[in-house]
């Protein structure tokens, strides 16, 4: 479920998740078989699960070689 949260935070649009969400998400995200863009769409969710911000996402993308033209592509 995605809600907004305090315009205070750093985060755009936070996404709250429940622990048996972020645990299915975790192991989406690890598994061997899942697709690569599926990996990345679950990772950039669980970031902002965690509060970080669109800009603090996409640097952590580009710090494992994608870059914000490619997490573009994935969404589309």
């Amino acid at each position: 479920m995605i809600r907004r949260r305090d315009e205070n935070r750093t985060c755009e649009a936070a996404i709250d998740t429940d622990p048996a969400d972020r645990e299915k998400l975790t192991l989406l995200a690890r598994r061997p078989k899942t697709a690569q863009r599926v990996a990345i769409r679950t990772k950039i969710v669980l970031h902002a699960a965690e509060g970080l911000s669109n800009q603090q996402i996409a640097e952590k993308a580009e710090k494992v070689g994608l870059s914000q033209t490619a997490m573009v592509h994935i969404w589309h």
